[in-house]
């Protein structure tokens, strides 16, 4: 009996953390993106934008694939490296760009691995928790994974992340994990 209660109160907890991520105010889409050997799932309807910007020692085309909803704003970021250029070296910088911008204080970071196809297995390849202040001086969580992928003969770097005030747990998790090499 009481493996039975723990078994249903466990499923039921399953659900409602699923169910949390997919309610009706969550307009879940599954995206391939235009640009880049990327699969992604945005909470709203997408905006893109590009831009050439030096990372690294290299200037690269990064493509923008984004949507703001309920307080939160999600973003992909790809481009696709020149030859030569090091994708390790280009995570890195990437991702003490974004911590500068930020001015974090509190940062969390762990390994990360994107599912899918061609994905490189980097050091740089994280995913960083980390609080810090938005250009106007207020508070801001962000949530955000580097990794790169191979196709054909180039390389794609992958950068995805979500800002906001007082994140919800589950639609970060819902997002972040939903990001592959397609």
């Amino acid at each position: 009996m009481r493996r039975r209660l723990a078994f249903v109160l466990s499923t039921a907890a399953v659900c409602a953390f699923a169910l949390g991520a997919c309610s009706p105010t969550w307009n879940w889409r599954e995206l391939r993106l235009e640009h880049a050997p990327i699969r992604i799932q945005l909470p709203c309807k997408p905006e893109q934008a590009s831009r050439r910007v030096p990372l690294a020692g290299e200037v690269v085309d990064l493509n923008m694939t984004g949507c703001a909803t309920q307080g939160m704003t999600f973003a992909v970021t790809s481009a696709r490296l020149d030859a030569g250029a090091s994708p390790a070296a280009v995570l890195a910088a990437w991702r003490e760009s974004m911590l500068q911008t930020l001015r974090a204080g509190e940062v969390k970071e762990r390994p990360f691995t994107a599912p899918g196809a061609g994905v490189l297995a980097l050091p740089q390849s994280v995913r960083v928790d980390a609080r810090g202040l938005q250009p106007d001086g207020q508070p801001v969580q962000a949530s955000a994974v580097w990794f790169a992928r191979t196709e054909g003969d180039g390389v794609w770097v992958v950068h995805a992340a979500v800002y906001a005030a007082k994140p919800d747990p589950n639609v970060v998790e819902t997002f972040l994990g939903a990001v592959r090499g397609d």
